[in-house]
């Protein structure tokens, strides 16, 4: 197994390579940074990363100024950034959107108990699958706020700060619309029993659904690099999407069958 402090630039040339371990041999071994930013295992992030280290590298030693540990920079850098990211999500979810999410669990649960009893037409199993529906979308709104990954000096950010974390866009604004419209299309067909709104409501569950997993598996697979580990927003999320997947399944069954009753 090859060691991140001891390996030459011609074994890094292995294309079986991981992302990983290049994030582990660029913290530790400047000198081989041009290899792997040539690596197709190379990431965008430790490509950007590393360009920046190299530029501010020659114009400390354009200056005569001794170049400073470049890992120590780095992770100082990523700290400071992702503490004043995470400050900025935990302030917005505190100030907005926690409230609104409790005043939204408190209006569906009254609409819902008055509509429980005298709903046509459904089961108590799709009964409950579309409650169960609609507080995964609550969850899966609340996961876009929580911390997604946590860095090991103390910092961690959202899917929806890590956009600012990492300079590159996310799919949080895709997630909180999915989210929402499937909730807002579940409560409207919980209340109404209009068919249409349960098969929206359905269907964009399970496209959300696909998309979440498909998004929590590339996350989980870059936890490690640098020394990030997974957060409870990056856990919530999968179980937000297995949930739906599986509900809106059950239920657009159900739907498909109350409408040919």
């Amino acid at each position: 197994m090859l060691d991140p402090r001891t390996v030459t630039s011609q074994e890094l040339m292995d294309p079986g390579i991981t992302q990983e371990f290049l994030a582990q041999v660029a913290q530790v071994r400047p000198d081989l940074w041009q290899t792997i930013v040539g690596h197709p295992a190379c990431y965008p992030a430790l490509s950007t990363w590393i360009n920046e280290q190299l530029r501010t590298q020659g114009a400390q030693e354009s200056a005569g100024v001794q170049p400073s540990r470049p890992q120590a920079d780095s992770f100082t850098q990523i700290a400071e950034g992702t503490r004043k990211v995470a400050g900025s999500a935990k302030s917005i979810f505190e100030q907005k959107v926690a409230p609104a999410v409790a005043q939204l669990a408190k209006d569906t649960q009254a609409r819902l108990s008055q509509q429980a009893a005298t709903a046509p037409g459904r089961s108590s199993a799709f009964q409950w699958s579309l409650y169960g529906i609609s507080i995964a979308s609550v969850l899966g709104i609340l996961s876009l706020f929580l911390p997604l990954l946590t860095s090991p000096w103390g910092g961690s950010f959202s899917l929806f700060s890590a956009s600012k974390a990492i300079d590159s866009p996310t799919d949080a604004p895709i997630f909180f619309i999915g989210f929402a419209l499937v909730l807002g299309f579940t409560i409207f067909y919980i209340v109404t029993n209009t068919h249409w709104a349960g098969l929206t409501s359905t269907i964009i569950g399970i496209v959300v659904s696909v998309l979440g997993l498909i998004d929590t598996k590339n996350l989980h697979d870059v936890v490690g690099a640098f020394g990030i580990s997974a957060g409870i927003g990056l856990w919530l999320l999968i179980l937000v999407s297995l949930a739906l997947i599986i509900l809106s399944i059950m239920a657009l069954r159900w739907v498909i069958l109350a409408k040919k009753a």
